[in-house]
Parts: C-alpha cells; sequence; structure tokens
C-alpha cells in the first residue's frame, strides 16, 4: 500500500504497484517490505523493483524519518505493554501472597 504525502508516493509509486523488490530484496509481503524500508538509510536513494500493469520498472525512492517514526512508535508500544503486563504479574503474586497464613507472607516479598 503506497500512502499520500510519503517519500515512496513522491517517488512516483503508485497504489496498484506491485512492489518485488526493495534494495536488492525480494518481497513477498507488505511486513517484509517495511522491515526492508525501515532498516534502510535516511536519504539515500534505494531501488524499487515493480510492476506497473504488465511493465516491470525501477523507481529511486529516498527514505525519510517515517520507518524510523514509525519503527519507535511500534517500540513504545511494546515497551508499555511489557511493563502493564508485569505490573499485572506483580499485583497478582501480590495478592497470592496476601492469601498466604500471615508468618508465610513476609517470606514472599
Amino acid at each position: 500500500h503506497i500512502y499520500d504525502d510519503t517519500p515512496a508516493s513522491a517517488a512516483g509509486l503508485r497504489r496498484a504497484d506491485v512492489i518485488t523488490e526493495i534494495g536488492g530484496k525480494k518481497v513477498g509481503k507488505a511486513a517484509e517490505a517495511y522491515k526492508i524500508i525501515d532498516n534502510a538509510q535516511v536519504g539515500s536513494p534505494v531501488d524499487f523493483k515493480i510492476i506497473r500493469g504488465d511493465k516491470p520498472m525501477t523507481i529511486k525512492v529516498k527514505p525519510d524519518e517515517f520507518a524510523t517514526r514509525l519503527r519507535m512508535a511500534k517500540e513504545q508500544r511494546e515497551k508499555k505493554h511489557k511493563e502493564k503486563l508485569n505490573k499485572l504479574k506483580e499485583e497478582s503474586l501480590q495478592d497470592k501472597a496476601r492469601a498466604l497464613p500471615p508468618d508465610m507472607q513476609d517470606k514472599v516479598h
């Protein structure tokens, strides 16, 4: 999927284009494309091999900070999720410790 106002759309990629290769790496799924783009050097042109209709083409795209921002947002979400999960685990352990006889509770902490 090609989003408006991105380096890919500015370089001439269209929504109906089929991306087959990015920077010399084969692309079969969108997730593969995102991973390659995310690891590309910002500002350095990357060759996108595409098929438009039945015509193979190569278009140069200069990745910008967009991919980096996406990766950072994903990492932030994962970090918050992990923190929330750890908090829930700790609360669950504290609840279980309170259910123990009083003389055992201080050994759990």
